[in-house]
């Protein structure tokens, strides 16, 4: 990430811009064909614009708006007949499992769980933007991607290796004019071609025109007179092989002697660009003083090595022509039931969710991978899962005795239906009939919805609790039933989440208008449990050969309808949600012939008092009371303990137990005060001495301004007082660090604003 090129770019002193008219693009062919970086669009797509907050990341994505979004961009470039692909990586753990690539898998999903975590301090700043959470898409953002291109013939191609190197070695070979994204490191690859996803503007003249940047172009911006010494520049701005050492370890700025004035900010690309250009220059290597350094300093050398090798697009990964290859490219396979049939790990992604909560969604969709591993011929599999800012590795057994992927495709349908609607009840103690099961005559793609949600619901009937949720051994009739402890949804909850489907499915979305909601933890962590669960359904409905084309994203969930309909505690005739629509007949209708009906099929194999039992009960142990079988008597509640307390989002923050009252004997009484001497009076600190001259003006006030000095008062003159001492210089210190920060910090902002960088993808 070459953060400073970027300002050097368009902050320098010079005229020189990199604007170029579209049609002026140096073409191969007789239009322009674009390759597209997947995981800029994606960011792109999510930017809040000239919103404050972008907290659909927080409630799951607005999926709707995204899809809208990604077509209005595709009519831009159709005003130069432009021809598109898309590129998308596979998710980590298609490479081979070895130490560097686990590494690098490691660290990029330990930032985007940092990222995560800063979402509970977000919550508790008014004024807090969300923005930095891009790189954490949404769980279905790759499929709304891909469902979109389709729709607009537009070819999607999905990588092995890192999207970046892949557009550029595209551009680089010449199968593209040039590259669209948001990494200005673009520009430093061999023959490379690079376009700024946003900077496509029509001018006065209503001719299209954007940032254009080749070497060539880049050299004559920032007067760099070597172009063919690019390469040094990367290095010595500092990227992610050599920023520790360039920008840390040893100063570029000091060792060129560089001043960095806030009244130029391309200040540091403009000292590295007059040290290149000189006539002695000869290489990085061969010039000093950095040729002593990297003699003395055997990690720095093979840093540069290993940049230099990097971006000359060397050991590039094949990408594979097995049949399971072909399966993952023609969506018949989860994208990353590649990497684990050439038996790889697997990484669970990160996405917005309160990595605190005792019950994960890893744990609750465990069972379906296991099944699927075992289709795929995996004894076992080694997982990497996110935990509580850390990635966790776990070692977990596939099922054995199932059929493989090829003996599937030869089962009659009817079989495979029934055998996906066991595998859905398999935590049941007794599975109900399919014949007789009410969701079974509801179509697609409510009907996998509602299989979604029972799964969840399930989760009564595994171990998947905490202390807290457990059944009490008094309730024997949910006992007798097989029950074990408490759903991970309340029955709020569940009315939420399948209001918001029936919303999307049957009423408008353009009707549909409402503030953007300030997220709560709990309703984040419901989001995430729903979207997991329903993402392993989707998963496994591929490897039975049964999605549906009807399965869409922004079909089967929406963040925005999803946190009115949580607020309204799933009641879409309350006047918490009802104003959001313009047509509020239909949604009261939806309401009392749609929603009831299909909870009622939802809910059909529970017992009955399963809710009920459990009204009281936290989801959290942080929330939860010492001795909960004390307090079952006295909390009238239609809720949870847990969601009446995370419903309230200026209150997101961990909730201690009170500690239990302690009987201790009283505190003997104070020492007698002593009275205070007249040499100490002097002392007084300056809000005793403010009182005191405050009083004593207010006692003077109308008198004459003529002072008498009283005798008494000469003891107490400020002579005999010690004056308290300023250390001017470490006042003018510290103004001037107040000074520079501030000046910094204007710097940084404008820095940011020209400043692209690569993000990664959730898939």
């Amino acid at each position: 990430m070459v953060r400073p090129l970027s300002v050097g770019i368009y902050e320098n002193n010079n005229d020189k811009t990199p604007e170029r008219k579209v049609l002026e693009i140096e073409l191969k062919g007789n239009k322009p064909v674009f390759v597209i970086d997947g995981i800029a669009l994606a960011n792109f797509v999510l930017s809040s614009g000239d919103k404050e907050h972008s907290w659909d990341f927080a409630h799951g994505g607005d999926y709707n708006a995204y899809t809208a979004k990604i077509a209005d961009y595709f009519k831009l470039l159709n005003n130069f007949d432009a021809e598109s692909v898309i590129v998308l990586p596979l998710p980590a753990g298609s490479l081979p499992s070895n130490e560097k690539n686990n590494a690098a898998a490691t660290t990029r999903y330990t930032e985007k769980l940092r990222r995560v975590t800063r979402v509970r301090q977000l919550l508790e700043k008014p004024n807090a933007t969300s923005r930095n959470l891009a790189p954490v898409l949404p769980p279905f953002m790759a499929e709304e991607i891909v469902q979109a291109a389709a729709k607009l013939k537009l070819k999607v191609i999905f990588t092995r290796n890192e999207v970046t190197r892949f557009c550029a070695n595209m551009v680089s070979t010449f199968k593209a004019d040039a590259v669209i994204g948001d990494d200005v490191n673009y520009v430093f690859f061999p023959n490379a071609r690079f376009i700024p996803i946003d900077s496509f503007f029509n001018d006065e003249n209503k001719i299209w025109n954007c940032d254009y940047l080749t070497h060539e172009t880049l050299s004559d911006v920032i007067s760099l007179a070597k172009p063919e010494f690019l390469g040094d520049l990367n290095i010595l701005l500092g990227n992610e092989f050599t920023e520790n050492f360039v920008n840390q370890k040893y100063s570029v700025v000091n060792l060129l002697h560089i001043k960095v004035r806030a009244n130029n900010p391309a200040a540091t690309v403009e000292g590295i660009v007059d040290f290149i250009n000189q006539d002695t220059y000869e290489g990085v290597e061969n010039t000093a003083p950095f040729k002593q350094l990297i003699e003395k300093d055997p990690e720095f050398k093979a840093a540069i090595d290993e940049c230099r090798k990097y971006y000359n697009l060397e050991d590039l990964a094949e990408e594979g022509e097995s049949e399971i290859r072909k399966l993952v490219d023609s969506d018949s396979l989860p994208l990353w039931a590649l990497g684990v049939s050439e038996k790889h790990d697997f990484w669970y992604e990160p996405v917005v969710d309160d990595y605190k909560s005792e019950i994960l969604t890893s744990n609750i969709t465990l069972p379906i991978r296991k099944i699927i591993y075992g289709i795929l011929g995996r004894e076992n599999v080694v997982e990497h899962i996110p935990k509580d800012e850390a990635i966790e590795e776990v070692k977990v057994d596939g099922e054995k005795d199932l059929p493989t992927l090829a003996q599937l495709g030869k089962m009659k349908k009817t079989n495979l239906e029934r055998t996906f609607y066991n595998i859905v009840h398999g935590s049941f103690p007794k599975p109900p009939s399919y014949k007789e099961d009410p969701i079974n005559k509801i179509d697609e793609p409510v009907k996998t919805i509602g299989l979604a949600l029972r799964y969840l619901i399930a989760q009564c009937f595994t171990d998947n609790q905490t202390d807290y949720t457990k059944l009490p051994e008094s309730n024997t009739s949910l006992k007798d039933a097989g029950v074990k402890g408490a759903p991970p949804l309340d029955l709020f909850e569940l009315r939420a989440l399948a209001a918001q489907a029936l919303c999307l499915m049957m009423l408008p979305y353009n009707q549909f208008h409402a503030p953007e909601f300030k997220p709560t933890l709990r309703r984040m962590h419901v989001s995430a449990l729903h979207q997991s669960v329903l993402q392993h359904m989707i998963w496994l409905q591929q490897v039975f050969g049964q999605k549906s084309e009807h399965i869409k994203p922004h079909r089967v969930f929406d963040g925005q309808i999803f946190a009115a309909a949580y607020d309204a505690e799933g009641k879409l005739s309350s006047e918490k949600f009802l104003p959001f629509y313009s047509e509020q007949d239909k949604v009261k209708d939806l309401e009392t012939k749609r929603l009831d009906s299909f909870l009622k099929a939802v809910l059909y194999p529970f017992p009955d008092g399963l809710f009920e039992a459990f009204l009281s009960a936290p989801r959290s142990q942080k929330a939860a009371p010492k001795k909960v079988e004390e307090k079952l008597d006295v909390i009238e509640t239609h809720k949870s303990a847990f969601a009446n307390l995370m419903d309230d989002s200026e209150e997101d923050g961990e909730i201690e137990v009170p500690p239990a009252p302690v009987i201790s004997a009283p505190p003997p009484p104070p020492p007698a005060a002593s009275k205070p001497e007249k040499e100490k009076k002097p002392e007084m600190d300056e809000d005793e001495e403010m009182a005191f001259l405050m009083a004593a003006a207010a006692a003077n006030k109308g008198a004459k301004r003529e002072v008498k000095a009283a005798p008494q008062q000469k003891k107490n003159t400020p002579k005999s007082a010690p004056k308290k001492h300023i250390d001017k210089g470490s006042l003018n210190q510290f103004n001037n660090y107040n000074k520079e920060s501030k000046l910094d910090a204007k710097k940084q902002m404008k820095q940011s604003s020209h400043d692209w960088h690569r993000g990664e993808m959730r898939l």
